[in-house]
């Protein structure tokens, strides 16, 4: 079911192309996200700090936007008019840019609900957290019944954004739904593990584990259509997750990297984003389930980085770099530690979306593609 392939009737009966938003277009996931959309008949509004050039042979009509979405009017002037705005924008600086993260990780998020308040028909809201904001869980796999425990200034600010657009959607202003998402790679040039491994193992170096643990990794193909599967089943998502078993909310006071103000959409306050006291409002309306996706089929990270090496020497013809065992680095995270595996099986009834990439498959494109 694709929804938006129907037209939105505009004022005096006009049928007219449904306008999708990517907000952070360039990105790994963004990229991949506007190849799928831009092969329907859309119009499609791409937004990046700098424009991104249309994808070949596409169907909607792209509309490049180069843009800081740290200013608020830049936000209401990319999401005018939509019909579907996908947040795939995220800031994982360190501890010491706490405030700068949040102005990205929640900031972003507040701007889109405050402009949708405004608008004349409910968008449609896909918004990426992470399956990290479960934190440490009791049980694995998880599944999006678990309590949130985030344990990373990320995690928190992915928790107050996700308690926004709750929020938002319960007050009637939005249309949203959260897709939590496991380490997603598909580059070596891009951030993340696995591309920084890809770097090392093309550079001759070795690669460094300092925690043989299990990890869930998605290929951006796959998580981009997750995030569309979301756009195009949200009416059915948000119904399943108001009834399905809800985790405990992440309270206001434990939200940290947002300010004093009530989410947009619900009440009018000062935007959230700015580092102070706890967000109110981030409470209103029920938590709902939390839509995790992932392949459900873990691979330990000595074993990925032995398959990163092997598939980097098979383009170079070097013998694999070694792994190597190291002591962590002081950034290391309690969540570094720990397992992280994946129970989709919510997500793929409700939308039929499952993982198509295999790991082998996926990290021969990645190493093909440098």
């Amino acid at each position: 079911m694709e929804l938006l392939l129907a037209g939105p009737v505009r004022p005096g009966g006009v049928v007219t192309r449904p306008v999708a938003v990517v907000l952070g277009a360039s990105g790994l996931v963004g990229t991949a996200v506007t190849g799928l959309l831009a092969a329907r008949p859309v119009h499609l509004r791409t937004v990046a700090r700098h424009p991104q050039p249309p994808p070949p042979r596409a169907r909607a009509h792209v509309e490049p936007v180069a843009a800081d979405l740290t200013d608020p009017a830049a936000v209401r002037a990319a999401v005018a008019g939509a019909d579907l705005i996908v947040h795939l924008v995220a800031h994982r600086g360190g501890w010491r840019d706490a405030e700068g993260n949040a102005h990205v990780n929640v900031g972003v998020l507040d701007s889109v609900l405050r402009a949708a308040a405004g608008a004349r028909t409910p968008p449609t809201v896909v918004f990426t957290g992470s399956t990290s904001q479960a934190g440490v869980p009791a049980r694995l796999p998880i599944d999006g019944t678990e309590p949130d425990d985030p344990r990373t200034p990320y995690d928190h600010q992915k928790c107050a954004a996700q308690a926004l657009l709750t929020a938002a959607t319960a007050a009637g202003t939005v249309h949203g739904v959260t897709v939590r998402l496991p380490t997603v790679f598909g580059s070596v040039s891009g951030p993340g593990m696995v591309a920084a491994m890809f770097r090392r193992a093309f550079a001759g170096e070795p690669l460094t584990l300092w925690h043989d643990v299990l990890r869930d990794l998605l290929y951006a193909t796959d998580a981009a259509a997750a995030v569309v599967a979301a756009a195009d089943h949200a009416p059915a998502l948000i119904a399943a997750g108001l009834t399905a078993p809800s985790a405990e909310a992440v309270t206001a006071g434990s939200a940290a990297g947002v300010s004093g103000g009530p989410a947009a959409g619900v009440s009018g306050g000062p935007a959230a984003g700015v580092v102070g006291g706890p967000a109110a409002g981030l409470t209103a309306g029920p938590p709902g389930r939390s839509w995790v996706v992932g392949t459900g089929r873990p691979v330990s990270l000595r074993e990925l980085f032995a398959r990163i090496a092997a598939a980097a020497a098979e383009r170079t013809g070097a013998p694999p770099v070694p792994v190597r065992t190291v002591a962590p680095p002081p950034a290391a995270t309690l969540t570094d530690q720990h397992d992280v595996v994946v129970d989709a099986t919510a997500f793929t009834a409700v939308t039929g979306w499952t993982p198509v990439v295999p790991l082998e498959e996926a990290l021969r494109r990645v190493a093909a593609g440098r």
